[in-house]
C-alpha cells in the first residue's frame, strides 16, 4: 500500500496483508502505532489483528516499554482521545521486544501467531 505526494513521489506505507479487517473497516497498523508512540515511555509498538468472533479481527497493540510504566488502560484512553472508536485497540499487551527481520522490518506474522487465540485465553479467565 502506498501514496503519492504532489511532486509525484511514492511512499510505501504498508503491505496490503498487514491491514486489519475489523468489522467493515480496513485499518492501517501504522496510524495506530504512531498514536501509541506519542504516549510517554513507549519504546516500540506493533499493531496486529487478532481473531474476534464478532468483528472478524480485533485490534491488539503490542508495546515495548519498561514494565513499571506499562498501563494498558492509559494507552487505550490515549488512543480513544486521538482515534475513531473503530481504531482503538481492544487489547494492549506488553512485549519485551518487537520481532524484526535482519533489515529491521517488523515481523507482524510472529505476533499474530503468538496472540492467535487471545480472545479464547481471555474468556477462559
Amino acid at each position: 500500500m502506498a501514496w503519492r505526494d504532489e511532486d509525484g513521489y511514492f511512499f510505501i506505507v504498508s503491505r496490503k496483508s498487514d491491514f486489519i479487517k475489523s468489522a467493515s473497516y480496513r485499518v492501517s497498523p501504522g496510524e495506530i502505532e504512531e498514536v501509541i508512540a506519542g504516549w510517554g515511555g513507549i519504546e516500540d509498538a506493533a499493531v496486529i489483528g487478532v481473531e474476534d468472533q464478532l468483528l472478524g479481527e480485533a485490534i491488539c497493540a503490542c508495546v515495548v516499554c519498561p514494565p513499571e510504566r506499562f498501563d494498558a488502560e492509559a494507552i487505550r484512553r490515549h488512543c480513544q482521545e486521538r482515534l475513531p472508536a473503530y481504531k482503538v485497540p481492544r487489547w494492549v499487551v506488553l512485549e519485551p521486544e518487537i520481532p524484526r527481520t535482519a533489515s529491521g522490518k517488523k515481523q507482524y506474522f510472529k505476533l499474530r501467531e503468538k496472540y492467535r487465540d487471545l480472545e479464547k485465553r481471555a474468556s477462559a479467565r
